[in-house]
């Protein structure tokens, strides 16, 4: 599971908008973290820090 600073580096550094699907690939997430990614970047975005 990355941390909440890999995936906003992954976002950052990536050439094209990248969404949930791209981020589980690129961290190899599958079965129930998937969950957990999908509340991180929920975080993410209520701070401000992404945008959907």
């Amino acid at each position: 599971m990355p941390t909440r600073e890999e995936i906003l580096a992954f976002i950052r550094e990536s050439p094209v908008p990248v969404g949930k699907r791209e981020i589980a690939r690129a961290f190899q997430v599958k079965g129930s973290d998937r969950v957990a990614l999908r509340t991180l970047l929920k975080e993410l975005r209520e701070a401000g820090l992404i945008e959907r």
